[in-house]
C-alpha cells in the first residue's frame, strides 16, 4: 500500500526516518535471501532508503521488520506458531502459497521490535512470491526492467497484510525464449557477453515477479548448461527455484547446440544424430546430460526429432518405423532418467509429426496406448498460430498434460516474430479451452525475443496462476486484466489517459492479429471494394490518435519522463511501428489502385509509401536508442513483405508512378469503392451508377473527382438540387489531384417508388477547352419495413444480407450448453462460441445449441450462405468440426485436415487470413426467412454470416461487406 492511500492498521511503514529491516534467517533458502535483497532495492528506488537485510531481529534497525521465511526452515516462524501468535494453517502443505501477516511485539528477545510483517511461504517459491508482492505494494512493476517501468518516488511506503493465496492453477508456468536471432542474441552478446547467468538473472526475476516458475532457455547457438559461463546458469536457476526444461526436440537435458560441440567420429558420442546407426553414442550423450543436470529440479524431454528440429527418419520412412524407433529411444531414456534424475518430470511433446506417432493410424497402433508412457506428462501443442488442435480426451491423458503455445513462430506458412500479433482474446479463449480439457501441469509460451511481448506474457502468466479469476466463464477477463495492469503500471497517469493506453495496446495488437504483420502486402485489404483500405486506415488513425493523446498527456507529467518511457517501451513504440507498417501496405494498395485508373493521385500515395518506409527505419533506430540503448539489437527483426515463410525475398512495397497525359486538366470520375473510371471530353457523357439507396440502410456513397491531366481542374456538379432526400457534400471545386464528394441520402424522405436523379459533373468553361461531362445516376426508394419482426436483417446491394454472429434474434441451450458472446473474439469484432468448452459433440438429429437469424429474402430461390468462422481446429483426434444450417450438416474442418502443416491449404489459408469461410446452398421463400445455426461441435466459433443470391460473387476483399441493417424494436 502506498503512503498516499488510507493507512491500514495491519500495515508497517518504510521511510528514511522510519526504516524497515528485512529479516532472513541463516537457514533460509539462498534464493529467498537474494530476492530479499532485490525487494530492498525496490524499496530504495521508491523511498531513497534501502531496508537492511539482516539475519536476526536483534540486528534490525527501527521498530518494525519484515520477516521472510519458509515453513520448515524458520525457527522464528516455529516459535511464533508455538506461541499462538501466527496461524499458518492456510499455508502449510500447499504448493507455492504465501501469506503476509502483521504480528505485534513478535520477539521477546528483541523488545525494540514493536511489529513484524511476516511473509511466510509454503515453499521456496511461495516465499519469493510473497516478498515480491511487497514490491508490488510499493509500486514496483514486475516489468520494471523489461518494460522500463521506474517506480514513482514516495517518502513513506505502507506494506500491508495479504491473506493466504491459493495454489496456482497450473503447476509449471513459464516462457520459451526462441527464434532469438538476430534480436535477442545480438542484444545479450552486446550487453552481457552471451547467454550468461548475468542475463538470465533478469529473465528469472521476471518469471518470479509474474508468479511463474518455468523456463525453456534460448536454444539457437546457445546451450544453457554451458553458457553461464560453465554451470552458472543451472546453478542460478536452482537458487531461484526456476524449473528449467528444454524445447520439444531437446531430450535428456541436453541443448540442441551441444551436439555440435561434442560430436565427432573420435568422441564417445559418435558423429551422427541417428538413433539407428549411432544408438550407443546417443545414449551415452543423453546419460552424460542427465548426470550433469539431473540433480536440479528439471523437466526432462523424452523422444527425439531429426537433427536441428527436422523430421525423425525423413519423409520416406513409414509410420511403423518411426514409432518403433521412438519406443526404443523412450524406453532407454526413461531408464537413464530413473537412474540419474529420479523424481524428474518426464515429458513427451506431441509436436508436428510426433503427434502422428502418438495417435498412429487405423493400421499402425501409435504410442497412445503404450504402457511405456505411463507417468509421462503429455505436452499437447496448438497449431503454431494460437489454435488448439488436439487436447486430452481420456482420463489417462488428463492426469498430466502440458501445453506449448506461441506468441512467436518461425515456420510455414508465414513466420511472425516482430511485434505482438496474437490478440489477448485469442489467448484467453484458447488457453481456457486447454485448461478446461485438463491441461494443468505445464503451460509454456514461445515469446520469441521476449522484448515487446511483455504484456501478452503478463496476461498469459496471470491466467496460468489464477484460472478461477480468468477462466473460460469470465468473458471479460481481458478487460479485467487490462484495467488492473494499467492501474499498477501507470499509477501517475490520469484515469482517462490510462484508458487511452489500453485502447492503444489492444488497438494495435488487434490490427496485427487481423493479419500478421509479416504477411501483409498491398493485395490484402481491398483498395476500393467496400472502401476496405480506407476503413483500415481509419482504424489505424484511431490507434495513432490515442497514442498521440497519451504522449501529450504523459509529457506534461512532472515525473522526469518515467511514465512516458514505460509507455513508450511497453506500448507506444510497438503500436507506432505496427500502425506505420499497416499504413505502408494500405498506401501501396491505394497507389496501385489509382495507378491502374491512370490517376496521378497515385503518385501522392507512392510518396506516402516512401514516407512510411522512412518511418519504419526511423522507428527501428528509436528502438535501438530506447532507454539509452538498453535494447539495442531488438531493432533487427525482418518484418516487411514476406513472400514465403521467412524473410527470403521479402521487400518493401512497390510504388507505381503515373505520368499525366496531355497539357491541360482532364476530368475523371469514379466511385471510391470501385475501379471503373468515367471520363469523356466529347459526345454522350459516361455514367457512374449509384443505385445503393435502393437497398436498406445505405445512406452515403463517395464519388471521386480526379484530375488525370496537368494543372488545376475546376469542376461543378449540377442537377438534383430540388431532390429532398439527396444531399451533395460539394457542388463545385478545383483539384490538382483528387476530391471526394459524398452523396448522402435521408432515408426518411425517400419515395416508395424508385426515383432516378441525374447529376452532371462539368469542367469549368474557363478551362478553355471542350467541357468534359460525366453523369452520376442516383436511384433511391424507401424499403418498407412495416409488419416485419424486430431484428429482421434487410438485404443490401444485390440482395446480400450480412449478419454479425452476436446479433442473433433467438438462441437455444441444451443441458446447460449455450452460445455465449466472445467480446472482440473474432478477427473483425465479437464472435459466438459454445460454453462449457468441454460440452460433448452433439449427434445429428439431436437437440443442440442454436442461434437464429431472421432476414428478408427478396425473392424465392436458392441462396449461398457463407459462415465466417474463427479458424479454430479439431480438439478431439479423429473427429471433424461440424455445424448445422437449417438442419443441414456442414463440415467446417475435416478429420484429416493437418493443422500445423503448411502444405495443407485447408489449414494454412485460414490461419494466414485469420478467417475460415464455409458455404452452403439453401432455398428460402420470399419474405421473412429464418436461418438457424446449430453447433454440433463446441469448438466452433462463429463471427458472421453472409447470405447472397445463389451464384452472386462478392467483390474481392478481406473483410467483406458491412453488416446489414435490422428492423428496430418498437
Amino acid at each position: 500500500m502506498r503512503a498516499d492511500s488510507a493507512v491500514s492498521p495491519h500495515a508497517v511503514s518504510h521511510s528514511g526516518s522510519r526504516p524497515l529491516s528485512i529479516v532472513v534467517e541463516a537457514s533460509a533458502f539462498e534464493g529467498v535471501a537474494r530476492v530479499a535483497m532485490k525487494v530492498a532495492g525496490d524499496l530504495e528506488r521508491v523511498t531513497g532508503t534501502a531496508p537492511a537485510v539482516v539475519g536476526t531481529p536483534s540486528a534490525a534497525d527501527g521498530t518494525s521488520v519484515v520477516v521472510a521465511a519458509t515453513l520448515g526452515r524458520s525457527a522464528l516462524i516455529d516459535t511464533l506458531v508455538a506461541l499462538g501468535r501466527l496461524d499458518v494453517a492456510d499455508v502449510r502443505g500447499k504448493r507455492e502459497v504465501y501469506a503476509v501477516t502483521r504480528v505485534e511485539n513478535p520477539f521477546p528477545d528483541a523488545p525494540g521490535i514493536a511489529s513484524a510483517l511476516v511473509v511466510v511461504g509454503s515453499d521456496k517459491r511461495g516465499t519469493i512470491y510473497g516478498l515480491f508482492s511487497l514490491s508490488e505494494q510499493a509500486g514496483v512493476s514486475p516489468l520494471h526492467y523489461w518494460g522500463d517501468v521506474a517506480p514513482h518516488p514516495c517518502e513513506v511506503v505502507e506494506l500491508d497484510e495479504v491473506p493466504a493465496t491459493n495454489e496456482p492453477s497450473v503447476k509449471y508456468r513459464g516462457l520459451f525464449i526462441n527464434d532469438e536471432w538476430p534480436c535477442f542474441g545480438t542484444w545479450t552478446f552486446e550487453h552481457f557477453g552471451g547467454f550468461t547467468a548475468e542475463m538470465y538473472d533478469h529473465v528469472f526475476e521476471l518469471i518470479l515477479r509474474l508468479k511463474g516458475n518455468y523456463l525453456w532457455p534460448a536454444m539457437w547457438t546457445s546451450a544453457f548448461a554451458l553458457d553461464g559461463p560453465g554451470p552458472l546458469n543451472e546453478e542460478l536457476a536452482d537458487v531461484y527455484g526456476i524449473v528449467v526444461g528444454a524445447s520439444h526436440h531437446e531430450p535428456c537435458l541436453r541443448a540442441s547446440e551441444e551436439w555440435d560441440v561434442v560430436r565427432g567420429p573420435d568422441t564417445p558420442y559418435g558423429d551422427e544424430w541417428n538413433y539407428l546407426t549411432n544408438r550407443d553414442g546417443l545414449l551415452r550423450y543423453w546419460e552424460d546430460g542427465l548426470k550433469r543436470s539431473g540433480g536440479f529440479e528439471r523437466t526432462v524431454m523424452l523422444g527425439m526429432r531429426g537433427e536441428r528440429d527436422s523430421e525423425l527418419l525423413g519423409e520416406g520412412a513409414g509410420l511403423q518405423a518411426n514409432i518403433d524407433l521412438l519406443k526404443d529411444a523412450i524406453t532407454e531414456q526413461r531408464r537413464l532418467v530413473a537412474e540419474h534424475a529420479p523424481g524428474a518430470t518426464e515429458m513427451l511433446a506431441l509436436y508436428k509429426e510426433v503427434e502422428e506417432y502418438y495417435y498412429g493410424s487405423d493400421t499402425v497402433p501409435g504410442l497412445r496406448d503404450w504402457d511405456g508412457l505411463d507417468g509421462v506428462t503429455l505436452m499437447f501443442c496448438e497449431d503454431n498460430f494460437g489454435f488448439m488442435r488436439s487436447l486430452p480426451a481420456t482420463p489417462a491423458e488428463r492426469e498430466s498434460a502440458a501445453m506449448y503455445y506461441h506468441f512467436d513462430y518461425h515456420g510455414g506458412p508465414v513466420s511472425y516474430e516482430w511485434m505482438p500479433s496474437t490478440s489477448f482474446e485469442r489467448t484467453h479463449d484458447q488457453m481456457s479451452l486447454a485448461f478446461d480439457h485438463g491441461v494443468r501441469d505445464v503451460w509454456v509460451v514461445n515469446v520469441g525475443d521476449l522484448k515487446f511481448n511483455e504484456v501478452p506474457l503478463a496476461f498469459f502468466m496471470a491466467m496460468a496462476a489464477d484460472m478461477d479469476r480468468f477462466g473460460s466463464e469470465n468473458r471479460d477477463a481481458v478487460t479485467e486484466f487490462t484495467s488492473r495492469w494499467l492501474d499498477a503500471t501507470f499509477p501517475a497517469a490520469p484515469p482517462v489517459t490510462r484508458d487511452a493506453i489500453g485502447e492503444v495496446l489492444h488497438g494495435y495488437v488487434r490490427l496485427n492479429a487481423m493479419r500478421r504483420p509479416e504477411a501483409l502486402s498491398a493485395s490484402v485489404y481491398a483498395a476500393a471494394h467496400h472502401q476496405e483500405a480506407d476503413r483500415m486506415l481509419a482504424r489505424a488513425d484511431v490507434v495513432a490518435q490515442h497514442d498521440a493523446d497519451v504522449v501529450a498527456a504523459l509529457t506534461t507529467l512532472d515525473d522526469d519522463g518515467r511514465t512516458l518511457l514505460a509507455y513508450t517501451s511497453l506500448v507506444g513504440l510497438p503500436a507506432r511501428a505496427s500502425v506505420n507498417l499497416l499504413r505502408m501496405h494500405l498506401y501501396a494498395a491505394k497507389n496501385a489502385h489509382h495507378a491502374a485508373q491512370a490517376k496521378p493521385v497515385a503518385n501522392a500515395y507512392a510518396d506516402k509509401v516512401t514516407e512510411a518506409i522512412a518511418a519504419d527505419r526511423a522507428i527501428s533506430d528509436e528502438i535501438r536508442r530506447l532507454a539509452g540503448g538498453r535494447w539495442s539489437g531488438h531493432e533487427l527483426e525482418a518484418h516487411v513483405g514476406f513472400t514465403g515463410w521467412n524473410e527470403d525475398g521479402s521487400r518493401y512495397p512497390l510504388r507505381q508512378v503515373v505520368e499525366p497525359m496531355g497539357h491541360e486538366p482532364r476530368l475523371a470520375v469514379s466511385r471510391a469503392d470501385a475501379s471503373p473510371v468515367a471520363h469523356r471530353q466529347y459526345g454522350t457523357p459516361m455514367e457512374v451508377v449509384v443505385d445503393d439507396f435502393c437497398a436498406a440502410g445505405e445512406t452515403a456513397v463517395v464519388i471521386e473527382i480526379a484530375n488525370d491531366g496537368v494543372g488545376t481542374l475546376g469542376w461543378t456538379i449540377v442537377g438534383g438540387e430540388d431532390v429532398a432526400w439527396l444531399d451533395v457534400s460539394a457542388r463545385a471545386g478545383s483539384v490538382t489531384g483528387q476530391d471526394a464528394v459524398v452523396l448522402r441520402c435521408d432515408r426518411g424522405l425517400l419515395p416508395t417508388t424508385t426515383q432516378t436523379v441525374r447529376l452532371l459533373v462539368r469542367v469549368d468553361a474557363a478551362q478553355g477547352h471542350q467541357a468534359s461531362t460525366v453523369a452520376i445516376v442516383v436511384s433511391g426508394r424507401a424499403v418498407p419495413t412495416a409488419g416485419l419482426p424486430a431484428g429482421t436483417f434487410l438485404p443490401g446491394r444485390g440482395g446480400v444480407v450480412t449478419m454479425e454472429a452476436p446479433h442473433a434474434a433467438a438462441s437455444t441451450s441444451v443441458d446447460g450448453a449455450r452460445f455465449v458472446e466472445l467480446p472482440r473474439g473474432g478477427r473483425d469484432g465479437s464472435a459466438m462460441r459454445v460454453l462449457p468448452t468441454t460440452t460433448p459433440a452433439f449427434a445429428v438429429g439431436e437437440p443442440a445449441p442454436t442461434l437464429t437469424y431472421p432476414f428478408l429474402a427478396e425473392t424465392t430461390g436458392e441462396y449461398d450462405v457463407d459462415v465466417w468462422q474463427v479458424p479454430t481446429g479439431v480438439v478431439v483426434r479423429g473427429t471433424s468440426l461440424r455445424y448445422t444450417l437449417c438442419g443441414e450438416v456442414v463440415e467446417a474442418v475435416a478429420a484429416d485436415v493437418n493443422a500445423g502443416d503448411p502444405r495443407d491449404p485447408r489449414w494454412a489459408r485460414p490461419v494466414i487470413e485469420n478467417i475460415r469461410v464455409t458455404t452452403t446452398r439453401l432455398r428460402f421463400e420470399a419474405g421473412v426467412a429464418e436461418l438457424t445455426l446449430g453447433a454440433l461441435d463446441p469448438n466452433l466459433v462463429v463471427e458472421r454470416i453472409v447470405v447472397r443470391p445463389a451464384g452472386t460473387e462478392l467483390p474481392p476483399s478481406a473483410l467483406g461487406p458491412r453488416e446489414s441493417v435490422r428492423v428496430p424494436a418498437l
